[in-house]
């Protein structure tokens, strides 16, 4: 009777310790979470990350979690690829649309360089998803494709959990990406401290070849995009009328450049406007948005800030108009307005 009331008490004295411990620990982890979540605590740690093996797109996600968190939802992405993510001004978009529409818009590029329409098709689904988007302005761009550097993108994009996670396969560390800011510190501290991403190697480059055999070099420039499946599938993750797909623009010589010339280039555009079409996506091309200066180009391909600047005015007062005449849904619908 002694020895089993003995034992009673110890097994009651060990459950209860184990409780408290778990009870402290629970605590502690808690705090920690808390504290995560406070910008003066974390203010000077490396930031944090939610897809480390994508340092681009990582980036591009702690801007636009720092917009939600600052100014409130983002009603506008810009998705596309190096010429989107270079030629497209969210706050020249937004002044042009307050004009012309009465309200503001809260807009947030998200175009990546390199990016497939396959990448930036899973991406739209995602943030869509997460961020409760309401309009997305696609770039898109008759240009080389980068190929090497978009598979690798794809393959990296597969194997994130986070992005895992949304695409419908569940894991212990893709759910605590999504929902702990203490391990998405971590990842942030562990990536900087202990496993930093090592500097590209350099090509080695051998003697210049002389000029006269380069005339070959015109043929791996701009040619059609891969997918129009997947312009497709970007705009249709949006109810209808909440998509614009805009042609990026492209210089001239360097259409007359392309294997088919600019027949081949004039069909290439016709097709993804037929897809934006039957999608109920407005289109517009890169002249009905007005030309731009030659100081507005930083090469043949790409624009400078002020290219940008001068195309996403433009842009901005053209959706700002249809949403005013009723051509476009008001991508904010019941929301209130940005100031």
């Amino acid at each position: 009777m002694s020895s089993g009331g003995t034992n009673l008490r110890l097994s009651w004295r060990l459950g209860a310790s184990l409780g408290f411990l778990i009870v402290l620990v629970g605590l502690c982890l808690g705090l920690v979470e808390l504290g995560a979540r406070i910008g003066f605590v974390v203010r000077g740690l490396p930031r944090p990350v939610r897809v480390a093996s994508l340092p681009e797109m990582d980036v591009k996600l702690y801007g636009l979690d720092r917009l939600v968190a600052d100014e409130g939802a983002a009603d506008c992405l810009f998705l596309g690829g190096v010429g989107a993510a270079e030629g497209m001004d969210p706050s020249g978009f937004a002044r042009s649309y307050r004009t012309r529409a009465g309200r503001g818009i809260r807009c947030y590029n998200f175009a990546m360089r390199g990016a497939s329409m396959q990448t930036v098709a899973m991406l739209a689904d995602i943030l869509v998803r997460k961020y409760a988007v309401d309009l997305i302005v696609l770039g898109v761009a008759v240009e080389r494709p980068q190929e090497e550097m978009g598979q690798i993108l794809q393959e990296k994009a597969t194997q994130e959990a986070w992005l895992r996670l949304y695409n419908g396969t569940f894991t212990i560390e893709g759910w605590l990406i999504e929902h702990s800011a203490a391990y998405r510190q971590f990842l942030g501290i562990r990536k900087r401290f202990f496993y930093p991403v090592p500097p590209e190697p350099q090509p080695e480059r051998g003697p210049e070849p002389p000029r006269e055999q380069e005339t070959h070099r015109d043929e791996e420039l701009p040619r059609p995009p891969q997918s129009l499946h997947a312009v497709e599938k970007i705009i249709r993750v949006l109810p209808r009328g909440h998509a614009v797909v805009v042609e990026m623009p492209l210089r001239v010589q360097v259409r007359r450049r392309l294997s088919g010339g600019e027949a081949g280039y004039e069909r290439a555009i016709v097709a993804i406007a037929e897809r934006a079409k039957r999608s109920e996506a407005a289109f517009w091309r890169a002249e009905d948005l007005g030309s731009i200066p030659d100081e507005g180009w930083q090469d043949d391909l790409h624009l400078n800030r002020l290219g940008a600047g001068l195309l996403s005015a433009e842009l901005g007062a053209r959706v700002g108009d249809a949403v005013h005449q009723g051509i476009m849904p008001d991508p904010l619908g019941g929301r209130s307005a940005p100031r």
